[in-house]
């Protein structure tokens, strides 16, 4: 779902960014990611920053970002 939406908005210079929000850090969010195979950023938040920074009340969840922020 992601890449395809990655690949839809290319031409826009917008970024999918996908983040595991996951106490166990990359060994535990690995085989996810692995699984899914993704050709955009995917990283890890294992200390819950985006919760707070965001307001991330559920997952999934999407948050669009401008360069404004």
């Amino acid at each position: 779902m992601w890449q395809a939406l990655r690949e839809e908005l290319s031409s826009t210079n917008t970024e999918v960014v996908t983040v595991a929000l996951d106490t166990g850090g990359a060994d535990a969010a690995r085989p996810f990611v692995d699984m899914a195979n993704p050709k955009h950023p995917s990283l890890v938040d294992e200390a819950h920053l985006l919760d707070e920074l965001l307001g991330i009340v559920n997952v999934p969840m999407a948050v669009w970002i401008d360069e404004t922020g």
